[in-house]
């Protein structure tokens, strides 16, 4: 009989969520009592951004921003997986550097024919250059069925990771290009670029996130490049897990570009940003000739997501 009067009380899934786990290994996951279903978001390392170039006015460009892992979601039913399955979670790439892959597997190995889920790593940005704008990271693949054979038990949803963007021009001490939101269903990006040496006073901003709406989320300005002797100001980290209504949950952003220096032996590029989970980093600030380079922002660590239901 059907009772329409009936309120169903609220099914709560069980959900565990799993950073980087290379320094302690595979982990596993154990399948919980009462559910039937198995929801996976796999997010891999994010590239590291490229550091800014150490060099004379209008000969020092900023670094280019890391790209963003490819992203993976895969449902498939309990009844076919066994008791326990095993995670390792990629790091995010250093400077210059690229991420780490992300593998949930039947087994504690990465054996093609045992992985349920695979996330690839994001690419590193490249290093500024004397002339010229620095190239981001190259977006990576998104993982296929050749990779994740286990997946055929289910349904799976890959996309192809968010590509990181230049540096500013060495010749025009021009700004870094700033992120576009992907339009492609992934939930992360990659990074913004670093700022190059100004030809007068103030050195090229770094590039930041466009598109974002007002008042959704926090808005982080542009990391600018200092004025005169200064140094530029650090880029921005990217943002974790952030809630914006028009897209519903936007997981994460890249980091914002450092600055580049004034065109004086004083003024020092800015360090870029790190990428928040498996998103690229923000490439460096350009600097002037005697200084450090300003570095390229740590790629983001991959995360695991693992919701039974």
């Amino acid at each position: 009989m059907l009772d329409l009067g009936h309120i169903p009380e609220l099914q709560q899934g069980d959900v565990k969520v799993f950073t980087n786990t290379l320094a302690s290994g595979w982990l596993p996951w154990y399948k919980p009592r009462g559910k039937t279903m198995l929801h996976i978001l796999a997010l891999a390392g994010g590239g590291g951004a490229g550091n800014g170039f150490v060099g004379a006015a209008s000969a020092a460009g900023g670094g280019g921003g890391g790209s963003s892992s490819s992203q993976t979601t895969v449902i498939v039913p309990l009844i076919l997986l066994p008791e326990v399955l095993f995670i390792q979670v990629g790091a995010g790439g250093a400077a210059a550097a690229s991420g780490q892959n992300t593998v949930v597997s039947i087994l504690p190995n990465s054996t093609v024919n045992n992985i349920l889920c695979l996330a690839n790593a994001g690419f590193a940005g490249s290093t500024g250059t004397a002339a010229g704008a620095a190239a981001g990271g190259a977006s990576n693949s998104a993982a296929t069925i050749a990779g994740m054979p286990l997946a055929a038990m289910g349904q799976f949803f890959a996309v192809a990771g968010h590509a990181g963007v230049a540096g500013g021009t060495a010749t025009t001490a021009a700004a870094g290009t700033s992120i576009t939101l992907p339009t492609t269903g992934a939930l992360i990006t990659g990074g913004a670029g670093g700022g190059a040496i100004a030809t007068t006073t103030t050195g090229g901003a770094g590039g930041v996130i466009t598109g974002i709406a007002t008042g959704f989320i926090p808005i982080i300005t542009a990391a600018a490049g200092g004025a005169t002797t200064a140094a530029g100001s650090p880029g921005s980290n990217g943002w974790p897990a952030c809630v914006w209504p028009a897209r519903g949950l936007f997981f994460g952003t890249g980091g914002m570009g450092g600055g580049g220096g004034g065109p004086t032996s004083t003024g020092t590029g800015a360090a870029g940003g790190a990428g928040s989970y498996g998103c690229g980093g923000g490439g460096g600030g350009a600097n002037f000739t005697g200084s450090t380079a300003g570095p390229g922002g740590k790629g983001g660590d991959g995360i695991v997501i693992m919701t039974a239901y």
